[in-house]
C-alpha cells in the first residue's frame, strides 16, 4: 500500500473513531499510532513531521491523558497529512504549521525539572534608603 493510501486509512479510521467516543479503544489506537510511525518513517520531511506529532498526539490519547474534545482536532490532522501527501509540492508550509501547533496543544507540557526556588534577600528591606 502506498503512503497516500495509507494516510487516507489513517483518516478514515480517526474520523470512525469520532463515532466511539467518549472511549477510544486503545488496540485501535495503537494500531493507529504503529501505522503513523512507519508513515513518518517513509514519507517526505514535511509529512513526516506532521505524522511524527500525530503519533505522539494519538499515544498520548491511547494512554488517557488527551482531552476527548480534541480528537477532532486529530481526525482534522489526518486530512491534512492525507492532502499534502496527495500533492507534496502544492505549498502546504502554512496549514502544516497550524495543524502542528494545534495537535502540539494537545500534548501534556513538557517536563523542565524542578522550578526555581525564591532567595531571601541578602539586605534587610528596612536598611534600603534612597539616596539623594
Amino acid at each position: 500500500m502506498d503512503l497516500l493510501a495509507r494516510a487516507a486509512a489513517i483518516e478514515d479510521e480517526a474520523t470512525a473513531l469520532v463515532a466511539e467516543l467518549p472511549t477510544l479503544p486503545p488496540a485501535r489506537l495503537a494500531a493507529l499510532a504503529a501505522e503513523l510511525d512507519q508513515i513518518a518513517a517513509a514519507a517526505p520531511a514535511d509529512a513526516a513531521g506532521l505524522a511524527e506529532v500525530l503519533a505522539a498526539v494519538v499515544a498520548v490519547y491511547q494512554d488517557g491523558r488527551a482531552v476527548l474534545e480534541g480528537w477532532a482536532v486529530v481526525a482534522s490532522a489526518a486530512h491534512t497529512l492525507r492532502r499534502v501527501l496527495a500533492a507534496p509540492d502544492a505549498g502546504h508550509a502554512a496549514a502544516l504549521a497550524a495543524v502542528r501547533f494545534e495537535l502540539e496543544t494537545l500534548l501534556p507540557p513538557i517536563e523542565r525539572g524542578p522550578r526555581a526556588v525564591a532567595v531571601a534577600a541578602d539586605v534587610p528591606v528596612a536598611a534600603l534608603v534612597r539616596r539623594t
